[in-house]
């Protein structure tokens, strides 16, 4: 049995919206990689104890509602985002370049804002 002119356009809809909903569901699940050429940037500031207490207060100000205190990504609003914000405190996380770590505090993702406008830190290039 043919299907109407709307019946064909309800399906058409459907299947368009389904195709997008994956694609943004797949782009979301891919892991989150900067720029290869920002990936070698050194923190160009020394980890003292006026630099260690103002990323504190930083992030106390800017990251703890999603990634907690602890950094464990079990911030109080942590519980509406998906993609989860990531934990500070895994193996993963500790891999990450000066570099890289900067470009994705400074760029944002998805609910994570950018830091661009709030970030006084530059990172510079290794010499």
């Amino acid at each position: 049995m043919l299907c109407k002119g709307g019946e064909v356009l309800s399906l058409l809809i459907l299947a368009v919206g389904g195709i997008v909903m994956f694609g943004v569901w797949a782009i979301a699940a891919e892991p989150w990689e900067g720029p290869v050429e920002d990936a070698p940037k050194q923190n160009p500031i020394a980890a003292d104890e006026k630099s260690i207490a103002r990323g504190k207060e930083l992030y106390l100000q800017g990251c703890v509602a999603c990634h907690g205190v602890t950094g464990k990504g079990n911030g109080p609003a942590s519980v509406a985002l998906d993609p989860k914000p990531a934990d500070h405190t895994s193996p993963k996380m500790w891999e990450e370049t000066d570099g890289s770590l900067f470009w994705k505090i400074s760029t944002g993702r998805d609910a994570m804002p950018n830091g661009r406008s709030s970030c006084s830190i530059r990172v510079s290039a290794p010499t």
